[in-house]
């Protein structure tokens, strides 16, 4: 399989329900937290990835 079609079905939504990269956010949202940042959970990187689709479909 190239790497073309390796991530042809990922979604932005499969990507969201995945344990693994909530517990990233949620971690990495702590620490942000920890050391003074605002929120930088699920509602930020929701918005990163729609600017980031944006930018690819320009």
């Amino acid at each position: 399989m190239n790497d073309k079609n390796k991530y042809s079905n990922v979604t932005l939504e499969s990507v969201k329900r995945n344990p693994l990269v909530n517990a990233f956010i949620e971690s990495a949202n702590d620490y942000l937290g920890t050391i003074g940042y605002s929120e930088h959970g699920m509602r930020h990187v929701s918005l990163v990835a729609s600017i980031a689709e944006n930018v690819l479909f320009i």
